[in-house]
């Protein structure tokens, strides 16, 4: 289950954006399931496909955007959201893809799902890997015996921007802003343990980005734009519960790791893309993001990044390729997807405004909606570039999910009458 930054829950910190869309946003800012919206568009300079495209006329107050993937053996289930910035009207839908990408059925949803919605959602996957989906505020159990624990995620009321992380026999649930996370067993009748955050030290410009469980390991990454992002973990098999650091000050990289954008479980552990979150105002975000493989017992890697020493070591890319995947520009790990066998990474560039305070930036990771480069790999050591054309709509990426066929790319768009996913085939 995919648990990296939502762009719901930076909803109320997004602060450069067009005047009157903001003032729609603010307006809604309490409701939930409220979608993000975008930067006013921006016309690249370099002569590329991967270009963010001018806003079609027709569809200018129309904000649709895909907030989250499902992949089961045959289909794909897009989670779409549509806002319209001049009126507050919200819709969502739910909608099946075919592993070739070809749309096959679309439910629209109401702001809570009824009885009915609810089965057929349940219908519409036969998912074996995913075990709940987090739709219209509703946990819906996709499989055998993660009944309960859906009733109980959903009597939590999942508010904007609810991050959600499971296992086999834990799941966790944590809403921006609130004193603690939620820690609910699998096979329990719906007991929650309230684990709270004060060993995190949030506050300021410090701020959870994302939750992902392990097995019993619940991992905590805090965004700091000025220090570099901390990773936290907690063993929930213990009577006591508390949070211990991993990999502190962005793994010694400082500020040009501001940022766990996304963490992915794997049969190892866990991978973790990063971010600066800088403005062109500042060059600490000009050397590109990295990607970090973390074991179970702690010790991680560097995939691809900035060779440094550490207290933990020197620390030299395992592909031998520097940060960004050698090219260096202002650009986020925007998502990974993992299924088993290959490892997915995309990668998007900077396209916002200059910011004088560094502070500034801590959570506008909407802000990297340029240039979008693919890279693929089966061992974390050696990445093939993927070559892809976007449509010309394409903006901010905001989710990602691989397939035996190929990726579905989510992503936020300005065309009203579409569903924002693309579909790249891998050979």
């Amino acid at each position: 289950m995919k648990s990296m930054l939502t762009l719901d829950s930076i909803l109320p910190e997004v602060t450069r954006r067009p005047k009157r869309r903001r003032r729609a946003l603010d307006a809604m800012a309490d409701e939930q399931l409220a979608p993000a919206q975008p930067s006013e568009p921006v016309k690249e300079e370099a002569p590329a496909p991967k270009a963010v495209a001018a806003k079609p006329e027709a569809a200018e107050d129309i904000i649709s955007l895909v907030v989250d993937l499902f992949a089961d053996e045959e289909s794909v289930l897009a989670d779409v959201r549509r806002l319209d910035v001049s009126t507050g009207d919200r819709k969502a839908e739910l909608v099946r893809f075919r592993l070739d990408g070809a749309q096959s059925f679309a439910l629209p949803l109401g702001p809570s799902l009824d009885a009915g919605e609810r089965r057929v959602v349940e219908a519409m996957s036969d998912s074996d890997a995913a075990k709940l989906m987090l739709v219209s505020g509703n946990a819906i159990s996709l499989k055998n015996g993660y009944k309960k624990l859906a009733e109980a995620i959903t009597a939590l009321s999942p508010a904007r921007g609810t991050m959600f992380a499971a296992s086999d026999t834990l799941a966790a649930i944590y809403a921006p802003g609130n004193p603690a996370i939620h820690v609910l067993r699998v096979k329990s009748s719906g007991s929650v343990r309230t684990l709270t955050l004060e060993d995190l030290k949030l506050g300021g410009w410090r701020s959870i980005s994302c939750i992902q469980v392990v097995e019993s390991m619940l991992y905590v990454a805090v965004t700091d734009p000025v220090g570099g992002f901390d990773l936290f973990v907690c063993d929930l098999k213990k009577k006591t519960l508390k949070f211990e650091p991993v990999i502190v000050r962005g793994g010694h990289r400082f500020a040009s790791n501001a940022m766990i954008t996304t963490m992915v479980p794997t049969e190892t552990g866990l991978i973790l893309g990063t971010a600066a979150l800088a403005s062109p105002a500042e060059r600490v975000g000009n050397w590109g993001p990295e990607v970090i493989s973390l074991d179970h017992e702690g010790n991680w890697d560097l995939s691809f990044g900035v060779a440094r020493f550490t207290p933990n070591g020197y620390k030299a890319p395992l592909s031998g390729e520097t940060a960004g995947v050698g090219e260096l520009e202002n650009a986020a790990v925007q998502a990974i997807a993992h299924d088993g066998t290959n490892t997915i990474v995309a990668i998007q560039s900077f396209i916002g405004l200059p910011e004088e305070d560094r502070r500034d930036v801590v959570s506008d990771l909407l802000d990297y909606g340029g240039a979008v480069r693919l890279y693929v790999t089966k061992d974390m050591k050696s990445w093939r570039q993927i070559s892809v054309t976007l449509p010309d709509d394409f903006g901010p990426i905001t989710s990602l999910c691989m397939t035996k066929e190929g990726a579905f790319l989510g992503y936020e768009s300005i065309v009203a009458d579409k569903v924002p996913l693309h579909f790249v085939p891998i050979a």
